[in-house]
């Protein structure tokens, strides 16, 4: 069997407001808010400008609502994200289809088998 997932990539930026000198430095957390409590996804620290971006290759198929929360570093104080809906879709799987008839030409009253198979190439 083989293993499907989806490839997601999480890119933000942690904007300053005010008079803050440079940009803000520390933690991003993802939390999957649709859990009960909330599941983190990932912590990532920002780079020099304040993004981060995080991918992930193993999220099942379904409805995620992901919030980033900022921890705070520095002079920054600690925000949060508004949640966003994220879908992982069922895969689209190529198949190959065959069939065969046997005998072919055959006559009437004569007994036909039909077999084929589907594989995923």
């Amino acid at each position: 069997m083989k293993r499907i997932c989806a490839s997601l990539l999480f890119v933000a930026l942690v904007a300053t407001f005010g008079f803050a000198q440079g940009p803000p430095t520390g933690v991003a957390q993802l939390f999957n808010l649709s859990t009960s409590p909330p599941t983190m996804i990932a912590q990532i620290g920002l780079d020099d400008n304040g993004n981060y971006s995080f991918s992930r290759n193993d999220l099942p198929q379904g409805t995620y609502n992901v919030q980033v929360h900022y921890t705070g570093g520095g002079q920054y104080l600690p925000s949060d994200s508004s949640p966003v809906a994220v879908t992982v879709n069922p895969p689209s799987l190529n198949t190959s289809t065959t069939l065969t008839v046997a005998p072919n030409p055959s006559t009437f009253g004569q007994t036909v088998v039909f077999s084929g198979s589907v594989t995923q190439p």
